[in-house]
Parts: C-alpha cells; structure tokens; sequence
C-alpha cells in the first residue's frame, strides 16, 4: 500500500483510522 503523506503525523493519523475502522 503507497499514500502520499505530507509528513509523518498524516502517516500516523492515517493508522489510527485505518485501525478503528
């Protein structure tokens, strides 16, 4: 899986939504 994140912190939001849903 390849996301274009502007930085680590959208990286790091982007689990926990992944993982809650």
């Amino acid at each position: 899986m390849e996301l274009i994140i502007p930085n680590k912190t959208g990286w790091d939001q982007a689990c926990e939504f992944l993982e809650l849903h």
